[in-house]
């Protein structure tokens, strides 16, 4: 399995796949309840048929860079929107790529909503918007994929 390198984690944080338990470990994020509670979590949320919907990569002469298309501007929008609405959660990082998005969550403290619940909602007002301007489409190719990064104590 491969992991991500976060500079500014402490080395104590590991990278968990959701769909695989550890081994020697108590594994908790398939209780009850898992879901709610104060962890970090990147979320990748792909287009449908990987097609170039949120941006356009060019090189502006030293870098590569992401030029966004309304639609990419919309995923940043409603990012606004899922803080408004959930207060425990921060946006520790966010990268707009052509075909996809990644989001990095922190939640704070113990929310009323899993995480699952808040991405589905953000999914759904990206979705929206999209069709707001004029995309009839299915916005994502299916599910977004979830890394837990947790605190091993």
């Amino acid at each position: 399995m491969g992991g991500i390198f976060v500079p500014s984690l402490d080395s104590k944080f590991h990278l968990l796949m959701t769909n695989e338990q550890p081994k020697n470990e108590t594994f908790t994020w398939l209780q009850p309840g898992a879901w709610r509670k104060p962890c970090i979590v990147h979320v990748t949320m792909v287009a449908n048929s990987r097609q170039a919907l949120f941006g356009k990569l060019t090189h502006n002469g030293s870098e590569a860079v992401v030029e966004k298309t309304p639609i990419g501007w919309a995923l940043i929008n409603q990012q606004r929107r899922l803080l408004e609405l959930c207060p425990e959660i921060k946006i520790l990082a966010d990268k707009v790529m052509p075909d996809h998005h990644h989001i990095v969550l922190q939640v704070q403290r113990t929310m009323p909503r899993s995480i699952r619940e808040v991405v589905r909602g953000y999914m759904q007002g990206c979705k929206e918007e999209a069709r707001k301007l004029g995309f009839t489409e299915n916005l994502y190719d299916g599910l977004p994929f979830y890394r837990v990064l947790t605190h091993k104590g």
